[in-house]
């Protein structure tokens, strides 16, 4: 035998008058003065975009730097990767590593920033004047100093922001000394016949 509960008749749900003329703040809104949020015109987010298009297409060539291989890629020797008689193509704006006997006459001290840090900015022989090295590192190590081996980015001298003075001071001021083996002087010597002379240097360099 089951006692049944005793229920009370169902209780109506509570309802609110906030919002609707009643409750306890007099029957007003109370996010009545919150004022709607205003969308942006259509062309101040294509401006944005076309800004954020321009800044990636500035830095493109950084990001891909960025984002390329760790590990240098081996040109070997510059006299030979580097040599006039050779089309290069796909280097650019690579992390590399080339060998090569650098030319210490003609080479400057040069200060990029303005702050007396001074680096290192000289050609590599037998590659005529293709190849620049700009070695930052102040002081060098003494076992780099004595390897003439170099690791950087391969980037055009067009590229490089003291382009100008460099070549106007080259122009000016340097005199880079050229030596001849006897025989390749002779033998130009022979075939040019008063004309211009078509010579090599020991380095390669015409």
């Amino acid at each position: 035998m089951t006692d049944r509960a005793k229920t009370n008749a169902a209780a109506p749900a509570p309802t609110s008058d906030r919002g609707r003329g009643g409750g306890q703040n007099g029957g007003t809104d109370e996010f009545a003065h919150v004022p709607s949020p205003r969308t942006r015109h259509p062309l101040l987010a294509l401006a944005a975009a076309a800004l954020a298009f321009f800044l990636v297409w500035h830095v493109r060539q950084e990001l891909r730097y960025a984002l390329s291989s760790a590990e240098p890629l081996d040109l070997g020797e510059a006299r030979v990767t580097f040599s006039p008689r050779t089309t290069m193509t796909g280097l650019d704006n690579r992390y590399v590593r080339v060998r090569g006997t650098p030319d210490r006459e003609s080479g400057l001290e040069v200060d990029t920033k303005g702050s007396w840090t001074f680096s290192q900015f000289f050609r590599v022989l037998g590659t005529g004047d293709r190849l620049f090295v700009h070695r930052r590192e102040s002081p060098l190590p003494p076992a780099r100093a004595e390897d003439d081996v170099f690791e950087g980015r391969l980037v055009r001298f067009g590229e490089l922001p003291f382009e100008d003075a460099v070549r106007a001071y080259f122009a000016a001021h340097v005199a880079a000394s050229h030596f001849f083996a006897l025989d390749d002087l002779r033998a130009a010597l022979g075939a040019a016949r008063g004309g211009a002379l078509a010579l090599r240097d020991r380095a390669g360099d015409p």
